[in-house]
């Protein structure tokens, strides 16, 4: 949450709000289950904590699910586009800080572990495990998420 509230677009409540967030992201993944079903080999998940993470290999995971070939090509856009260590205020911009999905370890630990106990259902269906105050440095992400 703590990095949505630099951003303009974020003002609203379903945007600054982690319960009313969180719940979007537990109907979100309700809608993924659903479509799963209905299209198993049309849909996949690739959260943006794991392409910032890990680009390379992200993206390669990501072109093989898609039937298309890996080349340098490719391998030299991913690097290109997410090697830098520059914010841009578009949230949709392909440029981003490797320290991005770190920021809420500003937030001070009550805000933390408030989001974390209204979220925890939206942390488990994708993936993401509970921090404790009494961690010097906290990764929330398994290393292979895969639903």
């Amino acid at each position: 949450m703590e990095s949505r509230l630099t951003m303009d677009w974020c003002r609203s409540k379903d945007c600054t709000q982690a319960s009313l967030h969180c719940r979007d992201l537990e109907d979100q993944y309700q809608s993924y289950l659903s479509l799963q079903k209905r299209f198993p080999d049309s849909i996949s998940v690739i959260r943006y904590e794991d392409l910032v993470k890990s680009p390379l290999d992200t993206a390669k995971k990501l072109i093989s699910w898609v039937g298309l070939i890996w080349n340098e090509s490719v391998a030299r856009f991913v690097l290109t586009h997410t090697a830098r260590n520059y914010q841009s205020d578009n949230p949709y911009s392909l440029f981003k800080s490797k320290f991005a999905k770190e920021k809420w370890l500003s937030a001070p630990w009550e805000e933390v572990h408030e989001n974390q106990a209204v979220c925890m259902a939206a942390m488990k269906y994708w993936g993401y495990v509970p921090v404790d105050e009494n961690m010097e440095y906290v990764d929330p992400l398994p290393l292979d998420f895969t639903l």
